[in-house]
């Protein structure tokens, strides 16, 4: 049984990786033009307006996450116009493979593609500020382990959207009622520590989001440096998340697969 379903696996991961490598290149010249934008926006402008320059990689390796909340943003629309209409996950449902296999899946599928686009892009940013973003001081280990767990974490959380809200509700309301308050209070552009120094009660619902951890423990990772929340705790924060979130996840498929 194992072996078939193995077998069943493989092959739809292999289309999906088919898809990736067709998509690979206009995703990446778009995410390119994000980048550029961010990459100007944290070495030039803002340091002109008085933001401290030694912050703008910081802020730049938060930002990079727009990367693959973009891509994992595309791949949950597009599931959800599976679910609404086409209905090839239907056809999926009923090859020898159980429900969680396919989420798996969907989120490996995810998380490569994010991957794929936005490390060669972050390396070119690297080149753009006085402060190197990789140096001797790099944990390359555990920024490695940080990036794919945030990967896997933002396509799980994507993955979850579509499943739990309507189609309607989805298109209409995701970005101003569920993603403005993740981007707004996740140390995205944003630095934690600043933040708690300025309001605790702020610092402390910032660690509710995911997000944090995210850019928070990548910033310790490369930048090698105690201005922020250390990358071991970070990881297993983002461990946490994924386990939490992949319950919701499957209650939310229940939910909607099979309603009764």
């Amino acid at each position: 049984m194992f072996l078939e379903t193995f077998r069943v696996f493989r092959a739809l991961m292999a289309r999906d990786l088919i898809v990736i490598a067709q998509e690979l290149r206009p995703t990446f010249i778009d995410c390119a033009f994000l980048v550029t934008t961010e990459i100007l926006l944290f070495s030039k402008f803002l340091p002109l307006m008085g933001m401290p320059a030694q912050d703008g990689p910081a802020l730049f390796i938060g930002s990079s996450y727009l990367i693959a909340i973009l891509i994992c943003y595309t791949h949950a629309q597009n599931l959800l116009f599976d679910l609404e209409f086409s209905k090839f996950i239907d056809y999926q449902i009923t090859q020898p493979i159980t429900i969680p296999w396919i989420m798996v899946k969907y989120i490996i599928t995810m998380a490569i593609q994010a991957m794929l686009v936005s490390i060669p892009l972050l390396a070119m940013g690297s080149f753009a500020f006085s402060t190197p973003l990789f140096s001797t001081a790099t944990q390359w280990p555990i920024a490695v382990a940080l990036y794919v767990a945030s990967c896997i974490c933002t396509a799980t959380l994507f993955l979850f959207f579509s499943f739990h809200y309507p189609f309607i509700w989805f298109m209409d309301n995701i970005w101003a009622r569920r993603l403005s308050p993740i981007f707004g209070f996740g140390s995205l552009f944003l630095l934690w520590k600043k933040v708690y120094a300025l309001s605790p009660i702020a610092g402390v619902v910032f660690l509710a989001n995911p997000f944090t951890y995210m850019a928070e423990g990548l910033r310790s990772a490369l930048l090698g440096t105690n201005q922020f929340i250390p990358a071991p705790i970070c990881l297993l924060a983002l461990i946490g998340f994924i386990i939490l979130l992949s319950g919701l996840l499957l209650r939310a498929i229940k939910k909607k697969l099979d309603p009764v």
